[in-house]
C-alpha cells in the first residue's frame, strides 16, 4: 500500500489550520462572553485564576489543532518548497546509492511546485546532464530515482554497454572488478557525464 504523504500531510494542516481559525474567531469570544457574565454573577470570583482558567480553558480537540498546526504547516513548507527525504528503492543507482540509503532532495532547483497538485508555480531550473533527480512518471505513482542521461534535444544510444550522447561515447575509466553475492563478476568504471564524475556497475 502507498501512503500519499503529501496529500495526508496537506489535509493534516488545512483540518488542524481551520480548528484553530474556528476558534480564534468563534469559541474564544464565546468562552470569554461566557466568563465575563459569570463574573458579574459572581464578582468574587473574577480574581481567581484557577477558576478563570477553567473558563477560558479550550476543548481537547482544538488545543491539539493549536499545537500542531503550526508544526504541521512548518514541515509542509519545508517538505513542498524546500527539502524532502527520500529512500532508495532499488539498486539502480548503485555503487554511488544503495538500496534502503535516505537521501535530502533539494526541491526548488527546478522551480517551485504546488504539495499534492504539482502544478509548477515560479521556473527556476531545468535538469542537467549527469545530475540525480527523483521524478514521479505521469503513468505511476511510484517515485523514481535515476541520473539524468539526456536533457531535450539530446540523441542517446546505449550499444555494447557504452553509452552515447549525441554520438560522443561517453568517458569510462576502469576501477576495480569484484565477485557479488549471486557469483557474478561485476566490473566498476568511473563515467564523467556534465561535468560530474560517478561510478557504475557493469
Amino acid at each position: 500500500m502507498n501512503l500519499d504523504f503529501p496529500l495526508l500531510l496537506t489535509w493534516a494542516v488545512i483540518i488542524t489550520g481551520a480548528l484553530s481559525l474556528l476558534d480564534y474567531l468563534v469559541l474564544r469570544p464565546r468562552r470569554q462572553q461566557a466568563w465575563s457574565e459569570h463574573v458579574a454573577a459572581q464578582p468574587a470570583d473574577a480574581d481567581d485564576e484557577e477558576i478563570k482558567a477553567k473558563w477560558l480553558q479550550r476543548p481537547t480537540l482544538i488545543d491539539y489543532a493549536w499545537s500542531f498546526f503550526p508544526v504541521l504547516l512548518l514541515v509542509l513548507i519545508l517538505r513542498s518548497f524546500l527539502y524532502e527525504p527520500y529512500q532508495i528503492p532499488s539498486p539502480s543507482m548503485q555503487p554511488n546509492l544503495a538500496v534502503g540509503d535516505f537521501i535530502l532532495v533539494n526541491k526548488f532547483n527546478y522551480g517551485l511546485r504546488l504539495p499534492v497538485l504539482g502544478t509548477k508555480v515560479v521556473d527556476i531550473g531545468e535538469p542537467q546532464r549527469g545530475e540525480v533527480m527523483v521524478f514521479i512518471p505521469p503513468h505511476e505513482q511510484l517515485y523514481y530515482i535515476k541520473r539524468v542521461i539526456g536533457i531535450p534535444g539530446d540523441h542517446v544510444r546505449y550499444h555494447n554497454k557504452r553509452l552515447y550522447v549525441n554520438d560522443e561515447l561517453v568517458p569510462l575509466t576502469y576501477v576495480e572488478r569484484f565477485t557479488d553475492e549471486s557469483g557474478r563478476v561485476v566490473r566498476v568504471y568511473e563515467e564523467a557525464l556534465g561535468g560530474r564524475r560517478y561510478r557504475i556497475h557493469h
